[in-house]
């Protein structure tokens, strides 16, 4: 009776859940169960630990379900870079990828150093679990390197309200731009369609509708849509660099997750008309992008001063240094 007593008291709620346990005895959360000794923290530790719990990361995203983990199955295997037997490296070559992501630099974030008292099936209990911080994001960092080269780097900053204006003109003007080009175009492609006896050609899908007009995403909760994602990383800087690389001879494939801002129809349609080849990417799958390993170094070096200037300068340079530190064996 004791022993779930004290149990009930450290697992009450988040509050009690997280709270170290020299803190906990030292608050005498105990003090009121009239225990016949003084709770040590060994004890206390000793107890949780055979009752099933410990000291566990909180769940911020529920696990897989056997769909999700079926499909991560069958897209390894089809991606398996070996063919035959373990070592043989012919099947998927991952020396074409390209790995791209984006990481924030948020003022007070701390990632990893929060513990619960949890059994292991508990991760996801309400007083255990924990929604992704959302503290004020100083920048926004995205990087892009294939196993020997290093691709261009670019850092987000805040939209101001011009800015968005400014956006909102030009995209209205493209849309404008591309209406006008299919009103011109979808008579002629009738005409030979008909010609050819077609008989779709008449179809409505032909003609301009309000599901091809390119829109921002919903950005309500911050971050980058597919227009940004566009117009300051994929037309200035990522494109080229990929086509510098079919051009020493190169089939580069490009490797982006399920962000909002790489799924929109405007980055989308961008990469196809520019005729860029994606691998694509399964879903809740961290462990495929190699670009994940960066993060933790850039994020280590630059959330020791929160002034955004300063950030930024940083990013840059530890994104430059961690390539320069990489081992030769891991680049060979």
């Amino acid at each position: 009776e004791q022993k779930a007593a004290i149990i009930a008291v450290a697992t009450q709620d988040k509050e009690a859940r997280e709270k170290q346990s020299w803190q906990a005895i030292a608050d005498g959360d105990f003090d009121h169960l009239g225990l016949p000794i003084k709770l040590s923290v060994t004890t206390f530790e000793n107890l949780m630990y055979q009752s099933g719990y410990g000291r566990r990361a909180p769940g911020r995203k529920p696990t897989l379900n056997d769909a999700q983990r079926k499909h991560r199955l069958e897209w390894a295997l089809a991606h398996n870079p070996d063919l035959h037997e373990y070592g043989d490296r012919l099947g998927s070559n991952y020396q074409r990828v390209i790995f791209t992501d984006e990481t924030p630099a948020r003022v007070g974030e701390q990632r990893g150093l929060l513990r619960a008292w949890a059994k292991e099936d508990e991760i996801y209990h309400p007083d255990v679990k924990r929604p992704k911080n959302r503290n004020n994001c100083a920048l926004q960092f995205y990087g892009s390197f294939t196993y020997d080269a290093k691709g261009p780097c670019y850092i987000y900053g805040t939209e101001s309200p011009e800015a968005k204006k400014l956006t909102k003109q030009a995209l209205n003007e493209e849309n404008q731009r591309n209406k006008e080009q299919r009103q011109q175009l979808v008579p002629r492609a009738r005409t030979a369609l008909r010609e050819l006896g077609d008989a779709n050609a008449n179809s409505r899908a032909w003609a301009w509708a309000k599901h091809h007009e390119l829109k921002r995403g919903d950005r309500s909760r911050g971050g980058v849509d597919g227009y940004r994602h566009r117009e300051e990383v994929l037309k200035p800087l990522l494109v080229p660099w990929i086509n510098s690389l079919y051009e020493e001879g190169r089939a580069p494939l490009l490797l982006e997750d399920g962000a909002p801002a790489h799924t929109s129809k405007i980055a989308v349609e961008y990469l196809e008309v520019s005729h860029i080849q994606k691998l694509n990417w399964p879903g809740h799958s961290p462990d495929v992008n190699a670009a994940e390993h960066c993060w933790p170094w850039i994020r280590r070096h630059i959330t020791q001063d929160f002034m955004p200037f300063t950030c930024e300068e940083q990013c840059r340079r530890q994104w430059e240094y961690e390539w320069e530190q990489m081992p030769t064996e891991l680049l060979n």
